[in-house]
């Protein structure tokens, strides 16, 4: 509230835009990208929702207009299907004098999955190269499963910009935010790893080639490692909190 709304409100009142006689009783933030919110107030927030209605009401059409107030019990939920699945929102409603709060923390989500499925492909690739004793390129098909894993992680966040990311900043931004979750003992030494091996075997800097067990131990955890994005994405979209916001 007081970092968007409050402000959105304020200035409103200033231009003459919003009259406060009139109560306020929606609110909503459309996150499409770095930067500040689009700020929308009563009659200009969208989506659709769903509602329990009471008891007594029985017989309602679809479609059917009708006072919120006196005919829904509960608001269930609340979505924004105008704006496909690439932006995050919060919705503030004022349902029978209590405010009702909604959001999607999913960011970007069809270039995040885009992003993943890819690492899928790569890590089945890297899997038919050690079927067949092919570490190098089982090597570099893994390090690349991963870091499209990491993008499409990184791509949730509001602050990342979708578009040519380097080595470097996705590594470092991935390090960076591992530091909030669990699975920085588990999967960022794989990352690591994966990074320190792949120059080795795209620039041929050890005439040795990577040890097979390793790499079948490295893959399974990068399998798990996508399995873990995944929940991830799916958590955001229904509404969950990021684990580093709770």
């Amino acid at each position: 509230m007081e970092r968007w709304i409050s402000p959105e409100v304020a200035r409103r009142e200033a231009a003459g835009q919003l009259d406060l006689e009139t109560a306020c009783w929606g609110f909503q933030l459309i996150f499409r990208g770095p930067g500040e919110p689009e700020v929308r107030i009563n009659e200009e927030i969208m989506g659709t929702f769903n509602a329990r209605p009471f008891a007594s009401q029985v017989g309602l059409e679809p479609g059917q207009v009708v006072n919120l107030d006196e005919a829904m019990e509960e608001i269930l939920d609340w979505r924004i299907e105008t704006d496909a699945d690439d932006v995050g929102f919060v919705t503030l409603y004022l349902h029978r004098e209590e405010w009702n709060l909604f959001f999607n923390a999913l960011h970007n989500s069809v270039v995040a999955k885009e992003h993943l499925r890819a690492a899928v492909e790569f890590l089945e690739t890297a899997v038919d190269a050690l079927a067949t004793g092919r570490t190098r390129a089982a090597t570099d098909t893994l390090f690349s499963a991963v870091e499209l894993a990491n993008k499409a992680f990184l791509f949730t966040f509001p602050t990342t910009v979708v578009g040519k990311m380097s080595h470097g900043t996705i590594a470092s931004e991935f390090f960076r935010l591992s530091r909030f979750h669990a699975f920085e003992t588990v999967y960022t030494p794989c990352v690591k790893r994966l990074r320190d091996l792949r120059p080795k075997v795209r620039y041929l800097t050890e005439e040795r080639p990577p040890d097979l067990e390793e790499l079948r131990e490295i893959a399974g955890t990068v399998e798990s490692f996508l399995a873990w994005v995944q929940e991830e994405l799916d958590d955001m979209q229904r509404h969950k909190l990021p684990k580093e916001l709770t």
